[in-house]
């Protein structure tokens, strides 16, 4: 990937002269997992960005709260319309121990909702940032 190019225009001022600085400034782009790519085609380490453990923390965090609550919205959603928009029979087959209407089923469903969104951020980020690495051409 090239680096973007910025145009930097410095005006001094002294006294009564003014010069213009047009030398091209190299602002290298961002990458994925922590890698930043220089204009010598290197790669170095962005101190600002999160190694993958912390990537991975946060995407299982994310991914974990988005996917338990979107078990919650269906199963009220179950609980006030009429059984034929019922959505409990697609989280069945995905969710070992749900039946519904019962304690046990409705916390195997949350747990198991929640533990979905820590596998996908233990598979996704690792392949995400091997795939980043690739140079893009």
């Amino acid at each position: 990937m090239r680096p973007i190019i910025s145009s930097t225009w410095l005006i001094v001022q002294t006294g009564f002269e003014r010069t213009e600085d047009t030398e091209p400034m190299l602002i290298p782009q961002e990458q994925p997992c922590g890698l930043t790519q220089t204009p010598a085609a290197t790669r170095e380490y962005d101190m600002q960005s999160l190694p993958i453990g912390r990537q991975i923390i946060r995407w299982g965090w994310t991914l974990s709260v988005f996917i338990l609550l979107s078990f919650l919205v269906c199963i009220a959603f179950g609980l006030l319309l009429p059984g034929r928009f019922h959505m409990h029979e697609a989280w069945a087959p995905l969710l070992p121990g749900f039946e519904w209407l019962t304690w046990p089923g409705f916390i195997a469903g949350a747990v198991g909702s929640f533990l979905y969104g820590w596998y996908i951020a233990v598979l996704i980020v690792p392949l995400y940032c091997f795939f980043g690495r690739w140079k893009q051409s």
